[in-house]
């Protein structure tokens, strides 16, 4: 099933790790940045939605009503995590870039396309990537700047896991 993604080891089933990976990476690539992002705040948030759990509204998570991961789309999911994500405008970021880069950030996770020139703003093309396929992985390694390296492999970290949850979910 998923035998050509080499990305995918049991070294990256745990969620717990993979969450506090790219919060780290995101935190600091925004404090690199200049830019403030709220990932750290909602990280618990996040875990329960990327391991599928049914998550309450809170006046940390900004819910308005009960989210069930377990029965939501990907893209649902990746935009209930967008704004849990939520890269705040800056001198560097106008509010559309801030937005869509939260955006981009978890279609990735979620194993949807993304533009990583909305991310790394700084890229001369667009770089419109699936983390399932290694191709567009290695050749995004070619042009990704060197400060983005950290948060690149923490979303592909993040991506291993979501999908081995998927896997071995039925194996309680």
């Amino acid at each position: 099933m998923h035998q050509d993604t080499p990305g995918l080891t049991a070294s990256n089933a745990n969620m717990g790790d993979a969450v506090e990976k790219l919060c780290s990476a995101l935190d600091d690539w925004c404090s690199s940045q200049n830019i403030e992002c709220a990932i750290r705040k909602n990280q618990k948030s996040i875990q329960d939605l990327m391991e599928g759990k049914t998550i309450e509204p809170s006046e940390s998570n900004a819910l308005k009503e009960t989210f069930d991961a377990s029965r939501s789309s990907r893209k649902d999911k990746a935009s209930v995590l967008a704004g849990w994500i939520a890269i705040q405008p800056s001198e560097q970021l106008e509010p559309k870039q801030a937005k869509d880069a939260s955006k981009e950030i978890a279609n990735a996770v979620f194993g949807l396309s993304a533009n990583m020139k909305k991310v790394f703003v700084e890229l001369e093309e667009d770089q419109k990537i699936y983390l399932n396929n290694d191709e567009q992985v290695e050749a995004f390694y070619t042009v990704c700047p060197d400060e983005g390296v950290v948060l690149f492999e923490a979303l592909q970290s993040m991506y291993s896991a979501y999908v081995l949850m998927g896997i071995l979910k039925p194996f309680p």
